[in-house]
């Protein structure tokens, strides 16, 4: 508005543009008010259809996750088991034992390594000729 009309404005006229400014800002408001809750109510039917869509999707790789976690769970408890059957089996103390054997052995094989030495192979074959002649000889007496 000009400067003339406004001057010439009495406090009746600027409380009756104050009432229709209010009621149009009311009638803003109300429009706001609705357009949100027709976005609202897209928004969620848009929703549903996608639920709706997608559930059917999903459904079978949920499954497919759960026999999966199925499987953790049971590979988890055969470890368990395992584990606890190892910490019963005294690993520590058949490490021990079975070096203690091997320490024993190799005694053992020395001990034989150093009887073997001591054999005179050659007597042993002198020997070994001796008693075949003799077998020979008793086994042409007896015919065989």
């Amino acid at each position: 508005m000009s400067e003339k009309q406004n001057a010439n404005m009495t406090t009746e006229d600027y409380l009756k543009r104050i009432l229709i400014s209010q009621k149009k800002l009311e009638s803003i408001n109300r429009t706001r008010l609705l357009v949100q809750i027709a976005t609202s109510a897209i928004m969620l039917t848009l929703a549903f259809f996608l639920v709706i869509r997608i559930v059917p999707l999903i459904g079978p790789e949920v499954n497919k996750i759960d026999e999966s976690l199925a499987l953790v769970n049971e590979l988890a408890n055969n470890t368990n088991a395992l584990v606890k059957e190892l910490n019963a089996a005294d690993l520590g103390g058949t490490v021990s034992d079975a070096r203690e054997a091997i320490a024993s052995a190799s005694v053992s094989m020395e001990t034989t390594a150093a009887s073997i030495r001591k054999i005179d192979f050659e007597a042993l074959n002198n020997s070994v000729k001796a008693l075949s002649e003799v077998v020979n000889g008793l086994a042409s007496i007896f015919g065989k």
